[in-house]
């Protein structure tokens, strides 16, 4: 089916086909500021009936498509350049931190070129480990704000938190966007490029456990507009394994739900009222299907909000997160 885009130049996703090189890039962000949330729950926002088969979604910041069959968790999906999680790991030599303008905030550290670490002072082990994905970004774009909303969390919510990046070629809609760093978020591309970060995720975590000598008791995952739909596939389908998801600025617009897993996982979502129309449904949407199905999930339209994140909602996630059943 053919993906039409709306405002294409801020982020939306369609198929790709080679795993693209790497190189730098970034994002921006809000400040921290309070919340006015709402809970869903009820008839679907926007329009009725099902919310499963071919769905198609763009819109300041990413997108996604749904339908057709899925090869979660096969580890069959195609990948046609190295995992870049082997440089972490698959040397003997002692590993020394990575200048790189990926980390571009005060406290990073450089696991490689492209993967950040931060570790607050104060914490110690069992500890909590949050992947952070950015949004669409243009190779020339800094880090700095995104990291440092999600610096400001870690330390007032105690957990280490990774920043890894996502690649070029995954935005292809448009050749003007193609050279942006993003995620998968289409189903093909889920099926053919997830399993790649997976492991690369996997070799991350082993690598930060052992240099900050820590052990991981939980793990998370949350992402900002593009990144916010590829994180919501790893609390829904269970691709790399995770205690808790968020999704900021974005959402589902169709949901496999023969792929969820047998355990909820707790979710946030969160928009903003000022964000598009078709941003807005696609996050209500996953919050209706989470509540159909009884999963604990916070769901927070923001007043005077558009299409951004803030250090607010890497809070209020962690705490849905570590929140008692």
């Amino acid at each position: 089916m053919a993906l039409a885009c709306i405002a294409w130049a801020t982020g939306c996703e369609a198929p790709s086909g080679e795993r693209p090189a790497d190189a730098p890039g970034s994002a921006t962000s809000g400040a921290i500021d309070s919340d006015t949330g709402t809970t869903a729950g009820g008839t679907r926002p926007g329009h009725g009936g099902p919310l499963e088969g071919n769905a198609g979604e763009c819109a300041s910041g990413g997108c996604e498509s749904g339908g057709g069959s899925s090869g979660a968790n096969t580890g069959a999906e195609a990948d046609t350049g190295a995992d870049a999680g082997a440089d972490a790991t698959s040397t003997g030599d002692p590993w020394m931190p990575v200048d790189t303008s990926w980390c571009a905030d005060a406290g990073w550290v450089g696991l490689d070129d492209h993967t950040c670490f931060y570790r607050p002072p104060t914490v110690s082990s069992p500890a909590k480990l949050l992947f952070f994905l950015h949004g669409m970004m243009p190779p020339d774009a800094s880090t700095a704000s995104q990291q440092s909303l999600v610096r400001a969390a870690a330390d007032s919510r105690g957990f280490v938190a990774v920043f890894p990046r996502g690649w070029q070629g995954l935005c292809d809609w448009d050749p003007s966007v193609t050279d942006r760093w993003c995620w998968p978020t289409s189903r093909a591309n889920v099926d053919a490029h997830a399993g790649a970060f997976v492991r690369e995720w996997t070799a991350v975590k082993a690598q930060v456990e052992k240099i900050a000598a820590l052990t991981f008791e939980q793990t998370y995952v949350l992402g900002f507009s593009n990144g916010g739909y590829f994180a919501s596939y790893h609390g829904l389908e269970s691709w790399f394994p995770v205690d808790g998801a968020g999704v900021v600025a974005a959402g589902r617009s169709a949901v496999d739900e023969s792929l969820l897993p047998a355990e909820a996982v707790p979710f946030y979502i969160a928009v903003g009222e000022l964000d598009s129309a078709e941003v807005i449904n696609s996050a209500a949407n996953l919050a209706f299907v989470l509540n159909n199905h009884k999963w604990p999930v916070k769901y927070v339209l923001h007043a005077q909000r558009g299409h951004e994140v803030r250090t607010d909602d890497v809070e209020a996630a962690f705490d849905r997160w570590t929140k008692a059943p």
